[in-house]
């Protein structure tokens, strides 16, 4: 499953409209995604709650 991922992220970032929008906010966007997997993160373990009390 995982080869089938990375081939289709090589695959769909050869199409030019896509390669446009990744050279113009690849870095944004980036910058995004990790932002909200650390959100997700800090949600999913209760670390949110426990900081500041909120239970």
């Amino acid at each position: 499953m995982l080869t089938l991922v990375c081939w289709l992220g090589a695959q769909l970032g050869r199409l030019p409209f896509v390669a446009r929008i990744l050279e113009s906010t690849g870095r944004w966007l980036t910058a995004a995604v990790y932002v909200g997997i650390g959100v997700y993160i800090l949600l999913e373990n209760g670390t949110i709650t426990h900081i500041f009390g909120l239970a």
